[in-house]
């Protein structure tokens, strides 16, 4: 359970996860619950009363993830629903396009630059690691670049400066 003196989620599944916005100000919650639905909420300071942020995510979400785009200061949430990414930004007032990142997928991860141009990294079920490369403000894929066809189900990724970093596990190299 989730509990604050304002806030109480308590069917919450998993794929709970806080940002914060690029203000300092704004504290966003994302979280799966036990209907496999996407949530995001929102807290100015954490003090706030938390509001839901436009509406749920698709029905059986097995994946959230919730990163928000410096270039904005708005969250983006990436979402597996049946083995399919699926990606939304927030423009303020109400989430954007459901945007279809790749299907027959284990997993999936987002980072952003500073200057708002994010990366997706995606395993497929047959273990291909792929990365898709956005220009900021974009939903259209700028590159793709396939880095391994033996990752091990997940793969996170970071950006650090003006580098993103991605982090995963080798089927073929497991010591």
């Amino acid at each position: 359970d989730v509990c604050s003196s304002d806030l109480a989620i308590t069917n919450a599944l998993g794929s709970l996860q806080f940002a914060s916005g690029s203000d300092g100000t704004t504290l966003y919650l994302s979280y799966i619950d036990a209907d496999s639905v996407g949530h995001v909420l929102k807290s100015l300071n954490g003090t706030s009363s938390w509001t839901t942020l436009g509406n749920t995510f698709g029905s059986s979400v097995s994946d959230l993830r919730m990163q928000v785009n410096p270039a904005n200061g708005y969250p983006t949430v990436l979402y597996l629903s049946n083995a399919t990414a699926y990606f939304r930004d927030w423009n303020g007032s109400a989430w954007g396009t459901q945007n279809t990142l790749a299907s027959s997928l284990l997993s999936a991860d987002v980072a952003f630059d500073a200057s708002g141009n994010r990366t997706f990294a995606a395993v497929s079920t047959d273990y291909a690691l792929t990365t898709y490369y956005y220009k900021s403000g974009s939903t259209s894929v700028t590159r793709t670049k396939s880095i391994s066809s033996a990752a091990n189900g997940a793969a996170r990724i970071v950006c650090a400066g003006d580098r993103f970093y991605l982090a995963f596990a080798d089927r073929g190299n497991y010591g």
